[in-house]
């Protein structure tokens, strides 16, 4: 379920960076620094959880699918962190995720392990 907690991050981040105002006051800065930490973090975790798919051996279209919101979201956020792009990739990362998600739900985590006795 690493990839429902990578999207939960990703989502408090970018709850917490939605702003469309200019934020001269260092207090209104910090909010948006720390809500792209949590992006960061959420991409991070997106990354691993390819990777963990790649190791139980799911089927390759499921892993560019999971390492989505970390490409565009995550990319997205490292490219220009003040951004509102981030936003819209987001809303197109998100539902590949679900069917990445989806597909580890109905199939189960260990479906390309061997199961030994």
């Amino acid at each position: 379920m690493l990839i429902t907690a990578s999207i939960v991050l990703i989502v408090m981040g970018l709850w917490r960076t939605t702003f469309f105002i200019y934020a001269p006051e260092p207090a209104m800065q910090e909010k948006p620094r720390v809500g792209a930490l949590y992006v960061l973090a959420g991409s991070v975790m997106s990354l691993g959880a390819a990777g963990i798919s790649a190791i139980f051996g799911h089927p390759k279209w499921i892993r560019p699918l999971v390492a989505a919101p970390a490409i565009l979201v995550g990319g997205s956020t490292l490219m220009d962190p003040t951004s509102q792009f981030r936003h819209l990739a987001a809303a197109v990362a998100f539902p590949f995720s679900v069917v990445a998600l989806y597909w580890g739900l109905r199939h189960g985590s260990l479906h390309g392990l061997k199961q030994g006795g």
